[in-house]
């Protein structure tokens, strides 16, 4: 939290992809929650009331030293037990850029808390680092890394995905590689890191991403059930068991509402995207395809040697004499020896 040093544009390419996507998603707001993020993503917000939440009374210090004026109420409390200290339905957004990666920090209690603050029609902005992060392979006991699948079900069923940014990072030896240019030879890289980040977010590719923006709105599950319920025992002569009027917002909808269409652009929400690429279907097609060939390959390239009579002879001595006896699979012609000459008696093996 606070002020950053300077560092290379590979770097701060990612703080600042996280801090450009959550204000995208959060939009002109009336009251913000800040979540320990960065001085610069608090500062940065959209909204007529900001409240300062921090896991420690030094943090909560360095941050009004920094922020001053631009928050109007700092608030701190206990990153083992979350309990936040407002009403419920306070907020009509809510942002925590970088906390969700502690270790120390119960995310799953903070996020119930969110849920209890968070208005109906507020969203919560927040991120998590995933396995393909390039910090995942030095820090990965230091700091916690979600699956896509993971931070959906930290989420699951209380919030409904509203929006998402998928955010590229190079791998951990190409990240590293890179930091160790001049600044100038960085900016290339940083380059295709953003171009490719539109690429994710717009394929909802979220297995390559290695940073995850999601933006998710409080759901009331018992209400959905409540209201399946009801429409299983609707009289039938009143459009059956679907009113055309309610399709907005009957219950078996889908949960995350569908994108808008339009051209990629940057951190742009509701970019149309298809989860199954069709040259990416193409490519695993022929992937298959060639994998069954070549164990159909091996499969025939067995049986030829197994089917196959063997043609080697081998030589043997007889349990009787001390002889040596040659054995083959087929019948062997004799010729009639010289005299003198010791006589070899051939044992044919049918």
């Amino acid at each position: 939290m606070g002020e950053t040093a300077p560092v290379g544009p590979n770097i701060q390419d990612l703080r600042d992809a996280e801090r450009l996507s959550a204000w995208d998603q959060l939009g002109e707001r009336n009251r913000v929650l800040d979540i320990a993020s960065e001085s610069n993503v608090t500062a940065g917000l959209d909204a007529d009331h900001v409240t300062r939440l921090d896991f420690s009374p030094d943090a909560i210090e360095y941050a009004r030293e920094v922020l001053g004026t631009d928050v109007d109420r700092y608030e701190v409390t206990g990153p083992e037990t979350p309990d936040l200290p407002f009403a419920d339905d306070d907020f009509d957004g809510a942002v925590s850029i970088g906390p969700y990666d502690w270790k120390f920090l119960d995310v799953r209690g903070l996020t119930d808390e969110l849920h209890r603050v968070v208005a109906p029609e507020g969203l919560l902005v927040f991120s998590v680092p995933t396995p393909w992060s390039p910090y995942a392979t030095r820090n990965w006991n230091k700091y916690r890394y979600f699956t896509s699948r993971e931070a959906l079900a930290l989420v699951s069923p209380d919030w409904r995905l509203a929006d998402d940014d998928l955010v590229f990072q190079y791998p951990s030896y190409s990240h590293y590689a890179i930091n160790s240019l001049p600044d100038r030879y960085q900016e290339p890289f940083v380059d295709l890191a953003w171009d490719l980040t539109d690429r994710l977010t717009a394929r909802d590719w979220w297995g390559l991403a290695s940073y995850l923006v999601c933006g998710v709105s409080p759901l009331s599950y018992s209400t959905y059930l409540d209201r399946a319920l009801d429409c299983l025992f609707r009289p039938t002569d009143e459009n059956g068991f679907w009113d055309p009027r309610e399709r907005e917002d009957r219950p078996c909808a889908r949960l995350r509402p569908p994108r808008r269409c339009g051209p990629p652009s940057r951190f742009r929400a509701g970019v149309v995207g298809r989860r199954f690429d069709p040259v990416a279907l193409r490519a695993l097609r022929a992937v298959r395809r060639d994998a069954m060939a070549h164990v159909g390959a091996r499969i025939d390239r067995l049986r030829r040697e197994t089917e196959a009579p063997a043609r080697s002879k081998v030589r043997t001595l007889s349990p009787v004499r001390n002889t040596p006896t040659v054995s083959t699979s087929r019948a062997i012609s004799t010729s009639t020896p010289k005299s003198g000459s010791t006589s070899i008696t051939p044992r044919i093996v049918c």
